[in-house]
């Protein structure tokens, strides 16, 4: 064996760990942000961005809105993510109780967060980002999906029952 040879190969697989840990990296952010935005699934974008809108005066719901969205919503929670058609067919149904307001705010909360920003806020990387939910972390954090997907529905449901009262 030549003398450097050693060294050569600990560069090279020093090399191939960077492009692994680089790839895996990749591959983390853009699953995370597609589940963020509501990519992979658009009822998860649909509460999130309800619950923007909750928090600006100017966008927020009319009592109206909410007595017509409530039901769709508690629908929507049922409805398992991988049956894509139907969650997209309630989303639309709630998206029409929407003003063009309201779904232009959503539409930029969904930029925002692709783009790596909290709505109104610094960029991503400090805070729950779950909406300040308890016990909720983000896909990837190691929760479950489907949890966390369950206690934004219950929790988005809850905070605007109150509302209907």
């Amino acid at each position: 064996m030549r003398r450097g040879s050693g060294r050569r190969w600990l560069w090279i697989g020093a090399g191939a760990v960077a492009v692994a840990l680089t790839a895996g990296g990749l591959y983390y952010a853009r699953g995370r942000s597609q589940v963020l935005s509501g990519e992979r699934d658009p009822a998860l974008g649909l509460v999130i961005g309800i619950r923007a809108l909750e928090r600006d005066q100017g966008a927020r719901l009319t009592d109206e809105q909410v007595s017509k969205i409530l039901p769709f919503l508690k629908a929507l929670k049922d409805i398992p993510a991988s049956d894509v058609e139907q969650v997209r067919a309630v989303v639309r149904s709630i998206g029409d109780a929407l003003t063009p307001e309201q779904k232009g705010f959503m539409d930029e909360m969904r930029r925002r967060i692709q783009a790596g920003r909290r709505p109104g806020g610094p960029p991503r990387g400090g805070g729950p980002p779950s909406g300040g939910l308890p016990g909720a972390g983000a896909p990837g954090s190691g929760r479950d999906p489907e949890q966390f997907r369950a206690r934004i529905f219950e929790a988005t449901i809850r905070m605007l029952e109150q509302r209907a009262r």
